[in-house]
């Protein structure tokens, strides 16, 4: 349950900073990808990891314990070069109901704009708290934002695509 009280915040924080996807006028080739996430030398847990593909639509996905992610539920990622951001935030506590409405990958266009509406709501109600407390993010900030995290790989098509991603201060 923690880990996924976290994945939502993360994924508040990437909807924040994303703002949108890229065009997608031509056919987007996709690839399966996976791979680690270290943070100090030790696996970081619980962050979200975006991919931000030149051309095609973010992927999305949460570490595992052992800092291991895996982009195995729906087409993959882009092929093409991706940048990358990673988020980590303390656990902030969401109501139940909140977490469940979100915590399901959308299947259809229906679920995906019920998801944003009710992401939009949640992110609106922390907006509106009059003493917001603004999580601080265990990594350094830089690597939030895929344009100033300095991270990016190039997935290939017919590949495993490993990322091995190693944060430091």
């Amino acid at each position: 349950m923690k880990r996924t009280v976290r994945a939502i915040v993360a994924i508040w924080c990437c909807l924040a900073l994303a703002g949108g996807c890229s065009g997608q006028g031509d056919t987007i080739q996709f690839a399966p990808a996976g791979g680690t996430v270290t943070y100090q030398d030790k696996p970081l847990s619980g962050a979200t990891v975006t991919l931000a593909p030149d051309k095609g639509p973010l992927a999305m996905t949460v570490t595992d314990e052992n800092g291991k992610f895996s982009f195995a539920n729906g087409p993959g990622v882009a092929v093409g070069l991706v940048k990358v951001g990673i988020i980590a935030m303390p656990l902030r506590q969401i109501s139940a109901a909140d977490v469940t409405a979100v915590s399901k990958p959308a299947q259809t266009e229906e679920e995906a704009a019920a998801y944003l509406q009710k992401a939009g709501e949640m992110q609106k109600k922390m907006a509106e708290n009059p003493e917001p407390v603004r999580p601080k993010s265990l990594i350094p900030e830089k690597y939030t934002k895929v344009d100033t995290s300095g991270l990016s790989f190039t997935i290939k098509a017919n590949s495993d695509n490993h990322l091995k991603i190693e944060l430091k201060d």
